[in-house]
Parts: structure tokens; C-alpha cells; sequence
């Protein structure tokens, strides 16, 4: 009977650690008195699925903060020298465009010529359409030249080595419809970037504001019997939204740019049946002028220069807390006027 009852309870504790064993193997995938490597050591951390882990405990991933000091720094180096220029007058220092080819006056010339041989004498016709294709045999039909550019962004050298391109927006004369109709010109509305220009993060987004914009006088020249007029105070604004890592996570980029442009207007000197027609014309004028600021902060070559502009920034500040630097940027958010750039390190 003892022996029997020592039998049985051998069995039973056996049963017992038979199944605590399989529990334990079943949650943490090992035996009793084995480690898990996803939750660390006594001693130390370690990483499992990407996850980074100390004492047992996940840690954040690693990150850097860049802050608005450090941006409004690098922008006005880097766009420092840059030329704004919108006018539809002509009187703005013009700026050699891309090539273009357009018909040659002098070869239009001489098609006029060779038909007007048909109004000579029958005895002078053959004479004369001899001469005049000796006189045009080496007159091309078009040329091929750099336009004249009045409304630009011309962008300094040290942003053109940091991958930006000159961006040219034809502006002309615009035309205002409605009972009364009249035209707009703008005349040379000017700025030339330097310490007038302030930047910074907001929201996870990037800002941008030039101020002290100028212009001839009046800044406003309206057609006919309307008054031409100034605008005091004007500034442009740019927001840079949707601050991400690239596809390959080596650098920065931002989804979209959207401006502003504000001014101050006198009207002490505008009749009062022309002020609501010019609140128009302020709002066409304001139009057109944020369309083509927006189209020089979208292009591509505007897109590459930012872009390596934060990638430097974000790369310096790695490289002080890990020499090595980074494999790649995981993910950036906003806080206050800073971003918070996350990255795995090499």
C-alpha cells in the first residue's frame, strides 16, 4: 500500500512538471530557465523585430529635435541673394529665360518680298524672284534665343548647388471683366532675399516668410479712368505642409506648398464708387501673385534643394549623438516649433 501510494504521487508530480513545462513552451516559444530575447537580460538590452529593449523594458527609438533657430539659420544662408520679381510692365530688370524658337522677321521679310514679284512687269517676275532668293538663301525661317524674363525667382548660388533651379512665371497685362472692364498691370513688385527673410516649424510644418517687398509707384497701374494706386506693407508667406521621410528614408521632403501675399492699400485717395472695383482688383492681383509663388516652392528643383537643405540639418545633429550616422529615417513629428526626426542608426 505505501509503495503504491509513493507510485502514485511520483506520477502526479511528474504529470504536474510535465505540464508547466508545455505552458511555459507554449507562451514564450522555450523551455523553463531560458531567456527570451524580446525582453532583455538582467544585465543588459537587446533588439528582436526591430524592437530596441533595456532591462527589459522597450525603449524609444532613437531621434533628434531640430528646432526653428536652427532652420531660420540654414534658410536665410541658403536663399540669401535670391531675386522675387512679379510685373507685367516691362520695368523689371529682365532675366534670360529658357531657349525658344520663333519665326525670323527678316525670313518673314523675304516671303513678302518673293510674292510681291507677282506684281512686277511679266518680263521682271523671274528676275526678281532670282534675286530675292539669292539675297535670303542663307536666312533661316526661325531663331532660336533666351526669352526676356520679367517675372521671376531667381535663386542664389548656394541654393542652385544645393539642387535649385531659377522658376519663371510669364505674367501679362490682366484683364478685369465685369459692367465696367479695365486692365491691371503690376509694376515690378520686387523683394531680394536676405535678413528680411524669417522661417521656422510649425505643426510638423515648415514656414517661410519674406518681408519688405517693394515696388515701383504706383504698384498698381489700372487702365482708362480707374485710379492707379500703391500697396504698403507687403510680405509673402509659404507653408511647406507634410513633412516626411522619402520613400528610401535617406532624406526630407514636403508633400505641398501654399502661399499668402498681404498688403496694405490707400484708399484717401481712391473716388468711393472705384473702392469696391478695386477690392477687386486686389483680390485678382493677390491671385495671381500666390499662384506663382506656389508654383516655384512646388517644383521639382525647388522640392530637391529644401530638401537637402533638412536633410543636412537632420544628418549634422545624428552624427553628434551617433558618428556613424543613420541607414535611414523612420518617421518626423511636430512638436511646438520643432520636429522630431526618428531614425535607425548604423
Amino acid at each position: 500500500m505505501n509503495t503504491n501510494r509513493s507510485t502514485s504521487s511520483s506520477s502526479l508530480l511528474i504529470s504536474l512538471l510535465i505540464a508547466q513545462t508545455l505552458a511555459c513552451t507554449a507562451q514564450t516559444g522555450e523551455a523553463p530557465g531560458t531567456t527570451s530575447e524580446a525582453f532583455g537580460s538582467a544585465t543588459g538590452g537587446s533588439t528582436s523585430g526591430g524592437v530596441q529593449t533595456i532591462g527589459g523594458e522597450i525603449s524609444p527609438p532613437p531621434s533628434v529635435t531640430l528646432t526653428s533657430d536652427e532652420l531660420n539659420s540654414k534658410v536665410v544662408l541658403l536663399l540669401g541673394g535670391s531675386l522675387l520679381s512679379v510685373d507685367t510692365t516691362g520695368s523689371a530688370p529682365y532675366v534670360a529665360g529658357p531657349l525658344t524658337t520663333y519665326p525670323n522677321p527678316a525670313y518673314a521679310q523675304c516671303s513678302e518680298d518673293l510674292s510681291a514679284c507677282n506684281t512686277e512687269p511679266v518680263g521682271m517676275r523671274a528676275w526678281c524672284r532670282a534675286n530675292v532668293r539669292r539675297r535670303c538663301q542663307s536666312v533661316p525661317p526661325t531663331l532660336v534665343g533666351a526669352t526676356a524674363e520679367y517675372s521671376y525667382l531667381v535663386f542664389s548660388p548656394q541654393a542652385k548647388d544645393a539642387g535649385a533651379s531659377d522658376i519663371f512665371f510669364p505674367l501679362q497685362t490682366i484683364h478685369h471683366n465685369g459692367l465696367v472692364q479695365w486692365d491691371i498691370d503690376i509694376n515690378y513688385v520686387h523683394a531680394t532675399f536676405g535678413e528680411n527673410v524669417s522661417a521656422g516649424f510649425s505643426a510638423g510644418s515648415v514656414w517661410l516668410r519674406l518681408d519688405k517687398i517693394q515696388s515701383n509707384s504706383p504698384t498698381i497701374i489700372l487702365s482708362g479712368s480707374m485710379p492707379s494706386f500703391n500697396f504698403r506693407n507687403m510680405s509673402a508667406g509659404v507653408s511647406l505642409a507634410g513633412l516626411a521621410p522619402t520613400p528610401n528614408g535617406q532624406k526630407i521632403d514636403y508633400a505641398m506648398a501654399s502661399s499668402t501675399f498681404t498688403f496694405d492699400w490707400d484708399a484717401t485717395s481712391v473716388p468711393d464708387w472705384a473702392v469696391s472695383a478695386i477690392v477687386d482688383v486686389n483680390a485678382l492681383v493677390q491671385s495671381h501673385v500666390t499662384e506663382r509663388i506656389d508654383s516655384a516652392f512646388n517644383a521639382q528643383s525647388s522640392h530637391d534643394a529644401i530638401s537637402n537643405a533638412l536633410t543636412t540639418l537632420i544628418a549634422d545633429d545624428i552624427a553628434k549623438v551617433h558618428p556613424a550616422g543613420y541607414t535611414n529615417i523612420t518617421s518626423i513629428v511636430g512638436a511646438g516649433d520643432s520636429i522630431v526626426v526618428y531614425f535607425n542608426p548604423k
